[in-house]
Order: structure tokens, then sequence, then C-alpha cells
């Protein structure tokens, strides 16, 4: 009986020892786990700063421009600018006609070159046939 009772607690033993050591495997691994979850915060942690810093620094360039835009609107200035895009944009409309016009011209011009070019060798052919024979 007593053989028996320390077999027994020797397997008991054996089994607790195992156990043991498989909850400080897993131990470790979890000790593992949460390092790299709290090294995945502290980035985001990081990172919120980041978006929160350039979020402070688009709201300060939006606030500025909201003013710089009342100013401006408020201002005889803004009827100038108004003014002055106005004209931009008719010149803008009058460039292009220019071009076109000017394209035209270009046209007719090779044209008419084209078209003396063609009435000089018809010349140069009619009087060429009768006169080349005549200046030898």
């Amino acid at each position: 009986l007593q053989t028996d009772l320390l077999n027994g607690n020797n397997i008991k033993e054996k089994e607790f020892v195992h156990e043991l050591k498989e909850l400080e495997k897993e131990s470790v691994q979890m000790e593992a786990r949460v390092a790299d979850i709290k090294a995945a915060k502290k980035q985001i942690l990081d990172e919120i700063l980041e978006v929160e810093r350039q979020m402070l620094l688009w709201e300060k360039k939006i606030q500025l421009e909201k003013e710089t835009q009342a100013a401006l609107h408020n201002s005889d200035e803004a009827k100038d600018i108004k003014g002055m895009e106005k004209e931009i944009h008719r010149m803008r409309h009058r460039l292009e006609s220019l071009k076109r016009d000017q394209e035209k011209m270009v046209r007719e011009m090779e044209y008419a070159i084209h078209k003396r070019e063609d009435i000089a060798v018809k010349y140069k052919n009619t009087n060429g046939s009768g006169t080349g024979s005549q200046g030898h």
C-alpha cells in the first residue's frame, strides 16, 4: 500500500511539474504578447499625437485663410481683384481668338506661297522649253 502511495505521489508530482512547466511556458508567451501590445500601444499613441499636431496646424492654416478671405472680401482691393480676374479672363479669350486668326493667316500665306510656286513652275516650264534651245 505504501509503495502504491509513493508511486501515486511520484506520478502526481511529475504531472504537477509538467503542468507547472506548461504554465510557465504560457506565462512567458503571455509576457511577450503583453510587451508587443505595449509597444504597439506606444506607437499608436505617438501616431495620434502626430495626427493631433497636424490637425492643429491645419486648423491654424484654415483660420488664417478665412481671415485673409474676409479681409479681401470686405475691402476695395477685393473689387480690384475681381475686376482684374475678369480682365484676365477677357484677355485669355482675346489671345485664343488672335491665335486662331494667326493660324488662319499662316494657312492662307502657305496656300498663297504654294500657289505662287505652282505659277512660277508653270511659267518656267513654258519659258524654259522655248528659251532652253536658244540659250545654247
